[in-house]
Parts: C-alpha cells; structure tokens; sequence
C-alpha cells in the first residue's frame, strides 16, 4: 500500500482535515502565521508515525517531538489572541501558567491542554532516554490535533467578540443601579438576536464571540457591569457572563441548524445547576440557523427554578406554560 493511500485511510486524518477547516475560517491576523506552522508541525508528526511504520523505530519519537512543537505553537497563538500580548517576549512556561491561572481557557480546552502537557510534553521534555512506539505516536499526534481544534474555536469566539464590539453601536449613556441587571440583558440579547442572522456555515463559536461583543459595547457607558466568556463558578462554565457587583447572570448558547428540542431543554436544565453552583440569575439563548425572529419568555427548570429564554420563533413553539414539551 502507497503512503498517500495508507494517510487516506487512517481515522485521524478526519481530525487534520478538521483542524484544517477551523484554521481557514478564522479571522486573519498576527496568529495567521503561527497556527499554519502548527499544522506543518502535526502534518510532520504524521510523516514521521509513517516513516516509523516503514521500518525505523526512531521516528516515533520523532513524531512526539514534532507534536510538541505543535502544541506549544498553539499555547503561543492563544496567548497572542486571548491575552493580546506578543508570545515571543515570554517563555513558553509563563505563558502557560498565565492562561491557566487567569482563567483564559474554556474547561474543554483546559482538559486538553492538561492532558497533552502531562502525558507527553512534559514526559518528553525532562526524559531524554524516552523511546516511544508506533501506538503512543499516535495518541500523541491525536491528541495535539484535537487540543489545536478547540483551542482555536475558543480563539475565534474571542476574534469574532472583538469584531462585533467594533461593529455594534455603543450605548451613550451608562445604565442605572435601579434597572434589573437581567431585564437590560434580555433586551439587548434580543435586539442581538433581531440583528444577526448567521448563515448556516456560522460556528457556534461565531454565535457566541458576537453576542459577547455586541454586549461589551452596549455596557461600555458602565464599567461597573462586566462581560465574560467561560466564566467558571463552583466547577461550572457559563457561555456568557454578566457581572454588577454581587449579581452573575448566566447566559447559556444553543445554536442549532434545526430545530431540536432536547437541546433546548439541556440548555434549561444546565441553567438550572449553573444557579446551584453560585450564579444569580440565567437566560437561554436558542437559536436556528437562518432564523432572525425572536421571542422572549420564561422556562421553568426540572427543580422548578424559573429562567429567562429567548427562542426562536420555531423553538418557542416547544415550550407550553414555561416547560419544554
């Protein structure tokens, strides 16, 4: 069998592919550069798993050095994007000490970059009479190819958050104590809602980066009231976060492509274990592809916890008296 039939049929090729795809639909940039060098690292790593399945036994290791080269190049772009801050002024260990102990990667992210770092970066680095074989070459090569995939979805909803902040009119005046922190979100979530209509190609990650943007420019008249992604509380996640003093409102994505209503009802209930973990307040955002028409009203969770939910319009037909039908 030929090299290029042997790539052909292999699973993990589908995950490259994917890798591939995710890179090209991000935003250009500074980054643009650094991550087509992390597909070259991974694309080398698959050449070298080859070479090894040829006959020389070496290249597996070879293949886990080019992983490493890869899965730093990617913690290097992120910190670019995530941070703003130029990689190439600090060393690899400070920058992954800086997006971890900021908080700067998504938990699904975080498992990743754990589980690279621990069972081969590390290893690797600090073993030099490691030999690895034609098995763990692969897991490698996996591995560092999904952390890369999730990674840069995390780094085009940040993208995608800076240019809608940029696009989005701004408010002109700040919002008063009195207003309810969710009644504000709420409308302006679906005034969001009424303005985007993403095509059927759009991310979730694209969803969510410009409803953050879009909510950083409707709060820049009013410091005091803050927009997060990924923020952690008690070991849950929220998509979004709005933060005024004591109060943490969570808001919760569902972008679909069709109408599903397990998603909208998994979306209520997460909302509902977000409020046991420490979150004041949630709203559901449920949406389909190609839809521009919202409703705002209310879910009742499984604990019987009411929360906010803006559907759209062939969502909101799967809720009847505030529970999911």
């Amino acid at each position: 069998m030929t090299r290029d039939r042997r790539r052909a049929t292999c699973p993990y090729m589908d995950i490259v592919a994917t890798l591939q795809a995710r890179l090209a639909s991000l935003f250009p940039g500074a980054h643009s550069r650094g991550l087509q060098a992390v597909r070259l690292h991974i694309d080398a790593a698959i050449a070298h798993l080859d070479r090894g399945r040829e006959g020389d036994a070496t290249a597996f290791t070879d293949a886990i050095y080019r992983c490493n080269q890869a899965f730093e190049g990617s913690v290097k772009e992120a910190y670019r994007v995530l941070a703003g801050k130029d990689p190439g002024r600090t060393t690899p260990a400070k920058i992954e000490a800086f997006l971890t102990e900021q908080d700067l990667l998504r938990q699904r992210v975080l498992n990743q970059f754990t589980n690279y770092r621990t069972a081969w970066r590390n290893a690797s680095t600090h073993d030099y009479t490691l030999d690895f074989d034609e098995n763990e070459a692969l897991l490698a090569i996996v591995s560092v190819t999904v952390f890369a995939i999730v990674l840069t979805e995390q780094m085009r909803s940040k993208l995608a958050a800076e240019a809608a902040e940029k696009a989005a009119p701004h408010a002109s005046a700040p919002i008063a104590n009195t207003v309810l922190l969710r009644d504000e979100v709420e409308r302006h979530i679906v005034a969001f809602a009424h303005r985007h209509k993403l095509d059927v190609n759009a991310a979730a990650s694209d969803y969510e980066g410009a409803l953050a943007g879009y909510l950083t420019a409707q709060f820049a008249t009013t410091p005091e009231i803050k927009v997060d992604v990924g923020l952690r509380i008690n070991g849950r996640e929220a998509d979004i976060a709005v933060r005024r003093g004591d109060e943490r409102l969570a808001i919760e994505l569902k972008y679909m492509h069709k109408p599903l209503e397990s998603r909208v009802l998994s979306g209520v209930e997460y909302l509902a274990e977000l409020l046991s973990r420490g979150f004041t307040d949630g709203i559901l955002l449920a949406t389909v592809a190609g839809e521009q028409e919202v409703i705002a009203t209310s879910a009742v969770t499984s604990r019987g916890q009411t929360v906010r939910a803006v559907l759209g319009t062939s969502l909101s037909k799967l809720l009847v008296d505030g529970k999911v039908d």
